[in-house]
């Protein structure tokens, strides 16, 4: 195989959308949105540095904002609308849609790349800040001012004023009121935009495949059908579906929940989740590719010719993984016929600090907090410093 380089029971509705801690809504409007921005009467304090607003603040449950980097990874993955939600202090609510949102990431200042076509009842006052990159300190830019300098937008300003700051001390809309009792921003994967490079063709289809197709041109994020499930944006290279990709800064000592589900970004870090692992290995034959990194950048590998996961009542055990071939050693052979195993959900007598069907060592957990592995051409260890692992469907599979 050949590959080119480079919390919730909440978050249910989508891959994309496990990826964050965030808080999902289904009371203002349809069910499917996550809320990344929410403003009520807890006084919480929008008066924050760039630090803190690239990162996120707030507690979901009330108040908060999830932070730019996270607004990033979710947006650029795939096309998002928006939906914006307020309430004056009279209690009228009007709504503003915006069908395609995206944010730069940081190198752009988190700039405001599209919008989309706007509908609603609250007037289209975001599209002045359309490609305004997210400012703090902008009252200093614009005024001199220091009144309110670190309440963090992607700030306009014509003759006619500001046109919208949903983070200022009295956040506004224009032509609304300059006051809301509440505001809440929510975005969703918006299907229907997505771009062809992200989406399957399905000329000549009647449905979606069940697994990354070898027709496909250009490596990225396609949907499939998961049995059982229903459609499944997943990373495509080549015929092979990506499951996991471990390699930063995301922790993956996470619940079981969370690794039944899935979580992290499926263009960066991530776990495709234990559910979604069993319904497509046991609805056919798959294989399953490792590719392990050094931290000097020696690269070793694993395949097995028929990798199939359990269902929950059976703890998603490893069932099978058929024939290894590969370079680093048989690293899951001992992990075959155990349960998996998380923090809050040991199906083992051996401590876990990332899930995975741990085995008497703990050896081959690509999803612990630091892994080694023996090599026995090396005499030496190999110190991960990062993890990819695939799978596609596999003709011939032995037992």
């Amino acid at each position: 195989m050949t590959h080119k380089s480079g919390n919730d029971e909440r978050i249910q509705w989508s891959l994309i959308a496990r990826t964050q801690c965030v808080a999902c809504e289904g009371e203002i409007a349809e069910p499917g949105w996550i809320v990344i921005q929410r403003r009520t009467n807890d006084n919480l304090d929008f008066n924050r540095g760039w630090k803190e607003y690239e990162n996120g603040f707030g507690n979901i449950s009330g108040s908060f904002f999830i932070g730019l980097k996270k607004l990033h990874n979710l947006t650029s993955m795939m096309p998002h609308e928006l939906y914006i939600h307020l309430e004056s202090l009279s209690g009228e609510i009007r709504y503003a849609n915006y069908n395609h949102f995206e944010i730069g990431n940081g190198s752009t200042n988190y700039k405001l790349i599209s919008l989309g076509l706007y509908n609603g009842t609250a007037g289209d006052a975001f599209n002045d800040a359309l490609y305004n990159e997210f400012m703090v300190n902008w009252n200093i830019y614009f005024f001199g001012d220091s009144t309110n300098l670190n309440t963090g937008w992607w700030i306009s300003y014509d003759q006619s004023g500001i046109g919208s700051n949903l983070n200022a001390a009295h956040s506004h809309w224009q032509p609304w009121p300059t006051s809301f009792r509440s505001v809440q921003m929510m975005i969703r994967p918006n299907l229907k935009s997505v771009p062809s490079k992200y989406k399957l063709k399905k000329t000549g289809l009647e449905a979606l495949p069940k697994s990354c197709p070898e027709s496909i041109s250009v490596d990225g994020i396609y949907e499939i059908e998961v049995p059982n499930i229903g459609p499944l944006p997943v990373y495509c290279e080549s015929s092979w579906t990506l499951i996991q990709r471990k390699c930063c800064d995301l922790s993956f000592d996470r619940k079981w929940n969370e690794y039944k589900a899935g979580f992290g970004s499926i263009s960066d870090e991530f776990f495709i989740g234990l559910e979604n692992l069993h319904q497509m290995t046991s609805s056919q034959p798959y294989e399953l590719f490792i590719q392990l990194r050094d931290h000097s950048e020696n690269v070793r590998f694993a395949q097995y010719d028929h990798f199939l996961i359990g269902n929950e009542t059976e703890g998603y055990e490893l069932k099978s993984l058929g024939r290894y071939s590969g370079t680093i050693g048989d690293i899951l052979r001992n992990s075959r016929n155990r349960k998996f195993s998380t923090s809050d959900n040991n199906k083992s007598w051996f401590s876990t600090e990332g899930g995975w069907w741990l085995d008497s060592w703990n050896s081959g957990n690509l999803n612990g907090k630091r892994t080694k592995i023996w090599v026995e051409d090396l005499r030496n260890y190999f110190v991960v410093k990062a993890s990819k692992m695939w799978i596609r469907p596999k003709v011939n599979p032995s037992n």
